[in-house]
């Protein structure tokens, strides 16, 4: 059995009693870090994501609120903020407290704590209510915070393994309060590095989807000249003329607008075939090792249970 010996002083300034409690991350880490800054006491700001709902934004339909750019749960990950391809377009707006800003940390609040470092070169779109912004430190001391949020002991602090109900939510108050580990100054150097290869990273990215989305315009005034294929429903074709060259040995129709199509495209679109691209579906490499036979995993080695098949099945016949 777990035991220890607490103050009365600290039992009456703690919000719980319950021993569990005192034995979790939730109760240590406030004793280990009496001395450290919070997050508060650091001079930094603590904000809620934006909850459309109830911070109406002058000017915007929700129509355009809809179809906005947000950054949400799913884009966080370890120190790293995980843009989509819509990011790249100008925020629509980018003036309030809930749109990210460079050297922000982004935050997790719900089902399980992450938190990232937001760049100048992520568009400044808004946070949704699932996340928390942390704002106003350097961008190494920020860094800095995201590593601590990795570590178990920051993690179950915030998580809060004890609490009474099992849903998993940060409260902008207990960031408020969290005390931070001073940063060493040894970490400056790695930190600089890191943020400089991750800068590189998102403007990649970003000239990546600026790309993308100049061959999606290039290919939709390109293939103006084929709407009238691409557009027309097939259950609404009745008949249809093609030349003899486009005719093969299946007579259906699919399939001979099909050969007509690509030679279409080559021929007056100036298309290029994918077999002069690249492999498609290349042959492996055989085993080098043993008899050069390998397994192969098919459909009747799973068993109902969605396991493998006790009964060992004979080796494939392709190497």
């Amino acid at each position: 059995m777990k035991t220890r010996y607490i103050t009365a002083n600290r039992l009456d300034n703690s919000d719980d009693w319950r021993a569990s409690y005192h034995l979790s991350p939730a109760a240590l880490l406030p004793e280990m870090g009496e001395h450290w800054p919070s997050i508060q006491q650091m001079g930094s700001d603590c904000i809620e994501g934006w909850r459309t709902s109830l911070k109406p934004v002058a000017g915007l339909s929700e129509r355009d609120i809809d179809e906005m750019p947000f950054y949400r749960l799913r884009h966080i990950e370890n120190s790293i903020l995980e843009t989509d391809s819509h990011h790249a377009q100008t925020p629509v707006i980018k003036s309030k407290p809930f749109c990210i800003q460079p050297w922000d940390v982004a935050i997790k609040k719900v089902g399980g704590i992450k938190a990232a470092l937001t760049l100048p070169e992520h568009g400044q779109h808004p946070a949704d209510a699932n996340l928390a912004i942390i704002r106003g430190m350097k961008p190494e001391q920020a860094l800095w915070l995201t590593k601590c949020l990795e570590q178990p002991l920051y993690r179950d602090y915030l998580e809060s393994s004890e609490r009474i109900t099992s849903l998993i939510r940060v409260g902008i108050k207990q960031l408020k309060q969290m005390p931070l580990n001073p940063m060493p100054e040894r970490f400056k150097q790695p930190a600089s590095a890191f943020i400089a290869q991750y800068r590189q990273l998102a403007e990649a990215r970003y000239q990546l989807d600026v790309l993308r989305q100049e061959v999606n315009k290039w290919m939709k005034d390109w293939q103006q000249g084929l709407e009238r294929f691409i557009n027309q429903q097939p259950w609404q074709k009745r008949w249809q003329s093609f030349p003899a060259s486009d005719i093969g040995d299946n007579w259906l129709m699919s399939y001979t607008e099909q050969r007509y199509m690509a030679r279409l495209c080559v021929q007056e679109y100036n298309a290029c075939l994918l077999e002069n691209l690249a492999s498609i579906n290349p042959r492996q490499p055989e085993y080098s090792g043993g008899d050069n036979r390998t397994r192969a995993l098919r459909i009747r080695d799973i068993d109902n249970h969605f396991g493998l098949s006790s009964q060992p099945q004979p080796l494939s016949e392709m190497t």
